[in-house]
């Protein structure tokens, strides 16, 4: 039986006045209850910018010339209120509940090999008693890994894509080397295509790299 994790604010105004927000979630069996204060001094009504990310064109993303405003703010050491405000994908309310329902997953799958073991257990009871197989229990490492490994399929992709422009690379320099021995007139040709598969295999495996660190 899971239970609700109760996290309760109080934020209290400049008069006296208070006000409370409650959100809810269950993560394990145990519950959490946490109150904290907030002045209203202190907050911060900042309001900032949207990610460059979250609008960058298809050719700004394929080739990560988004970040590049950001990365001029940084060498002029901006304060970090002039930053823009991250995308929805990585603020914490998304992966809260990206992780709750990763383990609602898992304990229904966990739910589901249970019921199968009780129903084979009563069937088989008179013959021989079977102990309950660990499938059966909810395993927060297999759940990490059978999400990690579904959503991002598309780095594996990349891998892949990275993989094959590396061996163009080698094929077309070897190319490029004898057309220039030989002076058949396909040097350019080969240089083209070396060029081509180098930019290819660095802009894939730099997506790997991105999409696998956006996911942790």
């Amino acid at each position: 039986m899971v239970e609700e994790a109760c996290f309760d604010s109080q934020e209290v105004g400049k008069g006296g006045s208070s006000k409370k927000k409650d959100r809810r979630f269950s993560l394990g069996s145990v519950t959490h209850v946490s109150t904290f204060s907030i002045d209203d001094d202190n907050t911060d009504t900042h309001l900032r910018s949207p990610s460059p990310l979250a609008h960058a064109s298809i050719i700004s993303k394929v080739f990560f010339i988004w970040p590049s405003a950001l990365m001029v703010k940084k060498a002029k050491l901006t304060s970090e209120e002039s930053l823009p405000d991250v995308i929805e994908a990585d603020t914490s309310t998304f992966n809260l509940r990206t992780f709750q329902e990763m383990w609602d997953s898992e304990k229904e799958r966990a739910g589901e090999v249970m019921k199968k073991y009780h129903l084979d257990a009563n069937i088989s009871s008179i013959i021989r008693p079977s102990s309950t197989p660990k499938e059966a229990y909810p395993n927060l490492f297999r759940a990490i890994v059978k999400h990690f490994m579904s959503r991002l399929c598309f780095v594996q992709l990349c891998m892949f894509i990275s993989s094959v422009g590396k061996l163009v690379q080698a094929y077309a320099l070897g190319c490029l080397l004898q057309s220039i021995e030989t002076r058949d007139g396909n040097s350019i040709r080969w240089a083209g295509l070396l060029s081509l598969s180098g930019i290819v295999s660095i802009t894939s495996l730099h997506h790997a790299f991105f999409f696998a660190w956006h996911k942790g």
